[in-house]
């Protein structure tokens, strides 16, 4: 894994998995980086670490539905921008390696009993 300042993340290809860099909270949600819009610096991405959900408002009646209820909901697959334009921003890309690792990982959970 590496860690890249937020003017060379956004030079990364679409695809590319990554968390970011709290100072306050340490690593934020796995994502998946899209397209940069080189105009604004700004760049697409899915939140992995998130449920689809209409809304945010959605978002929350769904996780408490979910803690209550015993209810499951989906990945999210809802793409949105960045849009903070942190100058300072630091995020953590996971290099080719490391996502074969996170495949094992994933491939072994897919065989466990529920």
């Amino acid at each position: 894994m590496r860690v890249y300042r937020r003017e060379d993340f956004i030079k990364l290809p679409a695809g590319t998995f990554y968390c970011e860099i709290d100072d306050n909270d340490g690593m934020l949600s796995i994502c998946k980086k899209g397209e940069t819009f080189d105009q604004t610096d700004d760049w697409f991405y899915t939140d992995l670490g998130d449920i689809e959900a209409k809304s945010s408002e959605h978002r929350f009646d769904y996780l408490i539905d979910s803690e209550e209820n015993g209810t499951s909901y989906g990945l999210n697959k809802t793409q949105g921008s960045d849009g903070l334009f942190g100058k300072k921003s630091r995020y953590l890309v996971y290099e080719k390696k490391d996502l074969l690792e996170l495949k094992k990982h994933i491939e072994n959970s897919l065989f466990m009993e529920e």
